[in-house]
């Protein structure tokens, strides 16, 4: 599966997508669709260049808009008929159903309006250009002051496609995790690293399908063992787990 998500959460349940969206008891809730890239076995990340975050390291994507209309044929095209992957997370079979872009699809095409500036979404893009999307978990990132909750979705994907023109504006650099120091990522991508990590060094990964194409690649190992200083409301429970 893309997330565990409970088909069963009760809608008063605040990360109820419906209940975040539309009960006035509870706080304005931001989206946000992220992608940790895979390139030729290799974990990559790319520099922000705009605020918030200017200058630090993570998963490449944007925010979801409600109002984003559906590109025609392609949400159902790409999200859905991923090879072997026949089912998609409850919070994006509710987004589908009220004619919303799902956040699988809006971590596509943000990933793709910032990696190849210039080309068009959807047109541009072909099924094949990244493959085996897994929803690893969410975060809580909401900045000081900020009124709004934001939940940071993120997916671990391979990227097939090289033919990077990174946005100016969005993304300064592009490395592989290798050659970027551990202070300058942030931690939310940190968090999501750290859960891949445990994951697979506690061979949990091995028995969720959703992990399956990754096996091999022993993403495990390129991971450094990072510092999670600050405590967030995540469902990325492997994080947390002591070096085995």
């Amino acid at each position: 599966m893309l997330i565990e998500f409970d088909d069963d959460l009760p809608e008063d349940n605040p990360w109820h997508p419906r209940e975040s969206n539309h009960n006035p008891k509870q706080p304005e809730y931001r989206r946000v669709g992220v992608i940790i890239p895979i390139i030729d076995g290799k974990i990559y990340l790319a520099q922000r260049g705009s605020d918030p975050y200017k200058g630090m390291w993570g998963a490449i994507g944007g925010k979801h808009e409600p109002n984003e209309p559906l590109p025609p044929d392609r949400s159902v095209q790409i999200v859905i008929k991923q090879p072997n992957r026949p089912v998609i997370s409850l919070i994006d079979k509710i987004m589908l159903s009220e004619d919303q872009e799902s956040l699988t699809e809006t971590s596509i095409r943000e990933f793709f309006e910032e990696m190849f500036h210039g080309k068009k979404y959807p047109e541009d893009v072909s099924p094949t250009d990244l493959t085996d999307i897994h929803r690893i978990g969410t975060v809580e990132d909401t900045l000081p002051g900020d009124p709004k909750i934001t939940l940071l979705y993120l997916h671990l994907a391979k990227c097939n496609r090289k033919d990077f023109t990174p946005s100016p504006r969005e993304i300064t650099a592009f490395k592989p995790l290798s050659e970027i120091n551990a202070k300058d990522i942030l931690i939310v991508t940190r968090i999501g690293l750290m859960h891949i990590k445990r994951l697979f060094e506690y061979n949990l990964a091995q028995q969720m399908e959703g992990y399956a194409p990754y096996i091999d690649m022993h993403l495990e190992k390129s991971i450094p063992e990072y510092t999670i200083e600050e405590r967030r409301v995540t469902d990325m429970a492997a994080t947390f787990l002591p070096r085995p």
